[in-house]
């Protein structure tokens, strides 16, 4: 993932996201200030529209009749997959090294059932304890065994 540290509105990622808008008396300002009473899910659709034009996530303004579901869309700002659950399950496959101890392929793997991934990565646990463990005792065996 690629983001421009230097983008005057960052990323969710960046600890200053949100805390500087495009603008001092923006959407969001007027909107409540402005707007009378809606029901909460006009409510949250405007609000939502507003947060994202306002913090330069994408421009409902400009660009809202372009992508009418970019309300619901991941915008490059939004972007976490850095820290999805496929990138974390990828690490761990290798981590765990689930090819070797079960046969198993990536994308076998990614396609079971998460009850099953996760006892999975129980016994690959559990083995890499075990073997820890067995590497340890080896090891104070032959440091009792050398003289000093």
């Amino acid at each position: 993932m690629s983001l421009d540290v230097y983008d005057d509105n960052g990323h969710v990622g960046f600890a200053r996201f949100g805390l500087d808008k495009l603008s001092t008396d923006g959407q969001l300002d007027a909107l409540l200030r402005e707007l009378p009473a809606v029901r909460p899910t006009a409510a949250e659709i405007i609000t939502r529209a507003c947060y994202q034009t306002e913090y330069g996530i994408f421009n409902h303004e400009q660009l809202g009749s372009q992508r009418p579901l970019a309300l619901v869309a991941v915008h490059p700002k939004e972007e976490t997959m850095e820290g999805s659950p496929l990138y974390k399950h990828i690490r761990r496959f290798y981590n765990y090294q689930i090819h070797a101890k079960f046969g198993l392929s990536l994308t076998e793997f990614l396609e079971m059932p998460p009850h099953l991934v996760e006892l999975l990565y129980d016994i690959a646990g559990a083995d890499a304890t075990q073997q820890e463990q067995v590497g340890r005792a080896v090891q104070r065996q032959m440091n009792a065994d050398m003289p000093e």
